[in-house]
């Protein structure tokens, strides 16, 4: 949808907060706290990067016509 007006640069996700499926496995307290006890946290910038997340980011340059 945003390619015909911008030019995306990356796309990620943010905030993952999902309990349903695997990821209710994924969003374990339990299991989170024990990867936070291990790694700190950076299990959520992790589960981010996997595109993971509750919301879908965009980042993207508007496209300049000439």
């Amino acid at each position: 949808m945003l390619e015909t007006e911008f030019e995306v640069q990356e796309i990620f996700s943010v905030s993952p907060r999902v309990n349903r499926g695997v990821m209710r496995l994924v969003n374990s307290h339990k299991l989170n706290w024990l990867i936070r006890t291990l790694m700190g946290n950076t299990v959520d910038r992790l589960k981010e990067r996997m595109g993971l997340g509750w919301t879908l980011m965009a980042l993207a340059r508007k496209r300049t016509t000439a």
